[in-house]
Order: C-alpha cells, then structure tokens, then sequence
C-alpha cells in the first residue's frame, strides 16, 4: 500500500474544449487561471501598487509565497500565529502599517475568522487584503467581504499538470499569458508515470516520476514569469466531482480524528469538522521527534508532508510561537484517493510507532 505524495492521472484521459468556469470557482469572483499559485500570486504584485511597499504575513507560511515578495522588492513584516493555527495580538497587526496584508485559513479551517475587525480596520486604513485559499478552497464558510484578492493553488488537491487561481470580486483585466510548455510536459510525464507505478510498482518507475517531479518544481523555480494554465488542466478542474471530493475528504478525516484523538504522543490534532469545512490534510503536532515518526511512515509507504519547513529567511524573533509548528506539524493524507481501509492502515501504524 502507498498512500500520498504526488497525485496522478491517467494516460487516456479526454481534453475536451471547455469555455466555463465552475462554480466552486467562480463564487469568488472574477477569475484568471495561471499555472501555480505563485504565479497567481506574481500576477497580484503586477497588478497592484500599496500605498507602501511592504507585506504583512503569517509567520507560518510556505516559502514559495514568500518568494514572489522579495523578487517584487517588497519589504516583508510578519505577525505571528499559535499551534492552534490562530492569528495572535491583532493591535500589534493593526499598528504595522503594512501596504499589503496576507492571511489564510489553515487545513480547511476558518483559523483566520479571529481577524476579521481587523482586516476591517486595515482596509479602512488604506491596505489592500489578499485571502490565501490554498489551504480553504472547497470549504464554504463566509470569507471577509474586505478581501481585494484571493489566490490558491489548485495543485496541491487533485492531480494536474498546472493549476493556480488569483480572483477577486472587483473585476480586472489580465493579459493571457503563454503556456509553460516545458514544466506542464513534464509533470503530465510524472502523473502518468505515477499511474503506471501504481498499477505496476517497480523501482524504475518510481524512481523515473520522483526525478520527474523534482524537475518540473527546478523549472518552476528557475523562470518566475506567469503562464496560463494548460488545457489538460483546465478541463480536469472542470470536471471535478466536488462532492465526492468533499464526502470523502471529511469522511476520511472524521475517522482519523475518532481513532487517534486520544493517543499520547500527538500534542495537537485538529479539531472535529464542522458542516462547512473541507479539510486539506490531517494535521498532527507529534510531541517528540517528528521526523522520526515520518521516516517510520514513509517505509511502510505512508508519506506525510510538513507545512511546512521554516522559511529560509524568516528571521529567528518572528518564528515565537509558529516554532512548535515548523519543528512538529506533520500532515496525514486524507484526500479523495483513500477509503477508510486507508485511514485505518494509517492509524494502525502511527499506533504502532507513537505506542498510542
């Protein structure tokens, strides 16, 4: 059994011409469809000019949307959050003066909620508010309604050879951008591949999508201009059962919190879903040695990712209580290609490792 990492597709899946927007999209706004969320995000920066030049972001936050800032020149401030994923001391935010502020919900959650006066009281001031919706895309809670921007990254959901969004309720004109032809050959290469692994492992090839995938994120890395998302991509989005997607995703992780919410070595599970929240993955906070816990994983074939490693740049006096999180967060998978015997090999092994 493999469960998570890298997505993928079928090598006989149907491009067809698809002109329409869905609607899991398209209710937040105008929209354009790039080929990563840090394009989306790049397309923002281009678009833009704050009253001043610098951003206020969650200290627990990705590298790759970080990046965008400082290719942009961008002075970066950060407010921190806690290992409950919570936005902490909203006057300090309030007084920044930042030009541009950034904030999301984490793992599906409505972590974000807690801020809402205060985006109020900064969009009165001037600053322009950007919703990351990576983490929050299919969950249906109210969004504040002083958002100028939302982007995400469709990538990180279902298996696409590109994928991101940048939308806004005020309407705006893009210029279409080209396609990133060599980085969306190469990962369509890596989801098929990963297609064939699955249903005939070798070592071959899970070694040729693993090289595969790294290549594609080099390429990504090496070219910071913004392309479109590429017709395959366009039309598997278009097709996507989000309720199926939803049902199984919160099934999924009902079971995993049921079954571990008591074991001893997890400091922090998430909490138990609400009706509106679609979760991105089970996230845990392991008490002790969390890469060791993910390499015992891994063997047994569960691969479970960090959101995230601290940022190479975060300044250590901004980390403060999002630390826990960089040293201890792991994320179980719990996504639309697995049932409950999945989830139920998963807890069996943690169990087994942590002595829950």
């Amino acid at each position: 059994m493999e469960i998570g990492s890298e997505f993928w597709i079928d090598d006989d899946i149907l491009i067809e011409d698809c002109n329409d927007l869905p609607p899991w999209l398209s209710r937040f706004g105008d929209v354009v469809l790039t080929t990563s969320g840090r394009g989306a995000l790049s397309t923002i920066l281009d678009q833009v000019k704050p009253k001043v030049k610098n951003v206020l972001l969650p200290s627990y936050i990705c590298d790759s949307v970080i990046l965008p800032f400082e290719k942009a020149g961008y002075e970066l401030k950060y407010y921190d959050v806690d290992d409950n994923f919570m936005p902490i001391d909203m006057d300090s935010i309030e007084n920044s003066n930042p030009g541009m502020f950034l904030h999301m919900g984490y793992f599906g959650f409505n972590t974000n909620a807690a801020l809402h006066s205060t985006i109020r009281e900064l969009k009165q001031a001037g600053v322009l508010i950007v919703e990351d919706i990576t983490h929050t895309l299919f969950s249906a809670y109210t969004r504040s309604s002083c958002n100028d921007y939302f982007l995400a990254s469709l990538r990180k959901w279902f298996g696409i050879p590109s994928g991101g969004v940048l939308a806004s309720t005020h309407p705006f004109n893009v210029e279409k951008k080209s396609i990133h032809e060599a980085f969306v050959s190469t990962r369509a290469t890596a989801l098929q591949r990963k297609a064939e692994y699955l249903a005939r492992p070798t070592q071959a090839l899970k070694a040729e999508f693993a090289e595969l995938f790294g290549k594609a994120e080099t390429l990504l890395n090496t070219d910071v201009s913004v392309y479109s998302i590429d017709a395959m991509s366009y039309d598997i989005i278009s097709h996507i059962d989000v309720n199926l997607l939803t049902h199984k995703r919160r099934e999924n992780y009902t079971f995993l919190f049921d079954r571990l919410k008591e074991c001893k070595g997890l400091a922090f599970l998430g909490p138990s879903l609400d009706e509106q929240t679609c979760p991105f993955f089970f996230p845990i906070l392991v008490r002790e040695d969390r890469n060791r816990l993910q390499v015992m994983l891994a063997k047994k074939g569960i691969y479970c990712p960090s959101h995230w490693p601290a940022p190479i740049n975060l300044p250590e006096k901004e980390l403060l209580l999002s630390q826990s999180l960089f040293d201890g967060e792991l994320s179980i998978p719990c996504d639309q290609r697995y049932g409950l015997r999945e989830m139920e090999y998963i807890v069996n092994e943690i169990a087994a490792t942590l002595s829950c």
